[in-house]
């Protein structure tokens, strides 16, 4: 694994920490659920980045990523 290759998770685990730290200290706080998202959108990217390799996975990888939108799109008040 080169150096690029180990940035993804490495931002991603940092960030599912600060979230963990946050969330501990103050659970109402709007800040951890962008920590959260920071979190889950970089390990999505490494995923994504790895499914490069993997014909199989990427196609699973990106309905995965539809359901998920569709979901956060229902769930969502609107304004």
């Amino acid at each position: 694994m080169n150096v690029g290759g180990a940035v993804l998770p490495v931002a991603a685990g940092v960030a599912l920490i600060v979230f963990a730290v946050r969330l501990a200290r103050e659970p109402r706080r709007l800040g951890n659920a962008v920590w959260l998202g920071l979190a889950l959108l970089l390990t999505a990217l490494w995923l994504l980045r790895a499914a490069l390799h993997l014909e199989w996975l990427t196609p699973v990888l990106l309905r995965l990523l539809a359901v998920a939108a569709i979901l956060v799109a229902l769930v969502l008040p609107p304004r």
